[in-house]
């Protein structure tokens, strides 16, 4: 076997993410049941839309699952929408959007995973708070453990090339999209700690906003000293998560709601400026949560970290600069380029993990 490989995987609901020691990949989490038959390649020579990955695998009852996943999934399948928190225990079409996120990373980096030599992983796996509370958490992140921790085969065909794929995933840890993020701003990518901002830490807590495709997502952290290490403490008066994320923008404009959700973001993301009412009114909805659960403490942060894929969007950066003056933007303020607002979490959780 080969060594363990940490990785850290952020399951959005706009993307998934992975983050290792090779760098990162991400697609569009878009998944579609798939019809069961080869897609046509061409028609009088127009070109015929394609899934960014078909995926298949055994799903343990003798028929293989089969899906397409990522961009252009919506077009090409049966798009799977009707999401909830039983999702992340282990249902088939996540189970697809895993593989297709691992394939992406294997092929960007050329790294095998083959039956014949199979990547061991250790990965830590990031979820929205929601997930993490109440009383059926613990058998939630228990599931969790149990369904990816184990040898995982499935086939892949994406940009022309099918390939069979083995990982076996030794470890499992399970953290909330927020320490992902946190860890991002706290340390390098060597996964050293950045010494002046733990120093700021015990003095001030640092304030964390998610702005994704699900969630709205809230998070105040401080670190606390025990005289051997630093802890990070999250204050819970001062947490929230709320299902007002870049979907909802969505639903709120009205174009083209007869088209699946998938196909629309899909749109959103070539064409966001078609949305400016929808984005202003819901930009509206963001501070009005924010300010009932802050309040003007956030003026007291030592920073504000602002994650997530809005952040591609300028009028979205040009509204977090003005809420905050402590703003803190991955991708811009912090980190290595541009997509570092939509991989910020999988990169924390992997540089995390001991």
């Amino acid at each position: 076997m080969s060594t363990l490989l940490p990785l850290g995987l952020d399951w959005g609901r706009g993307n998934f993410k992975v983050s290792g020691s090779h760098g990162t990949a991400w697609l569009p989490s878009h998944v579609a049941h798939a019809s069961g038959t080869d897609l046509r390649k061409a028609d009088a020579g127009i070109r015929v839309a394609q899934p960014q990955y078909d995926i298949q695998f055994d799903c343990g009852n003798g028929a293989p699952a089969h899906y397409h996943v990522g961009h252009n999934a919506p077009l090409t399948g049966t798009a799977i929408e009707a999401l909830d928190l039983t999702d992340y225990t282990g249902a088939l079409d996540q189970r697809a959007l895993l593989y297709a996120a691992i394939t992406e990373y294997l092929r960007k980096y050329g790294l095998s995973g083959s039956p014949d030599a199979p990547l061991v992983a250790k990965v830590s796996v990031g979820v929205p708070q929601k997930a993490l509370v109440g009383e059926d958490a613990p058998q939630r992140k228990s599931a969790i453990r149990q369904w990816l921790g184990t040898t995982h085969t499935w086939k892949a065909k994406g940009a022309g090339s099918s390939q069979i794929y083995q990982m076996v995933i030794d470890k499992v840890g399970v953290a909330s999209q927020a320490v992902g993020a946190l860890y991002y701003y706290m340390t390098r990518p060597d996964r050293s700690f950045r010494t002046e901002v733990m120093d700021a830490l015990l003095v001030r807590p640092v304030g964390i906003l998610s702005l994704g495709s699900s969630t709205l997502e809230l998070t105040t952290v401080q670190l606390r000293d025990n005289g051997r290490s630093r802890l990070p403490e999250i204050l819970p008066d001062l947490e929230g998560s709320y299902p007002l994320g870049a979907y909802h923008m969505l639903n709120m404009s009205g174009e083209m709601d007869t088209w699946s959700l998938g196909y629309r973001d899909q749109q959103f993301r070539t064409a966001p400026k078609g949305h400016e009412t929808a984005m202003s009114n819901w930009l509206r909805r963001v501070q009005g949560h924010i300010n009932q659960r802050w309040g003007t403490q956030h003026k007291d942060f030592a920073a504000v970290v602002v994650v997530g894929g809005m952040l591609k969007v300028p009028s979205v950066r040009e509204w977090v600069r003005k809420q905050f003056r402590n703003a803190v933007l991955a991708g811009f303020d912090i980190g290595e380029q541009e997509d570092d607002c939509i991989t910020a979490i999988s990169q924390g959780l992997y540089r995390q993990i001991p």
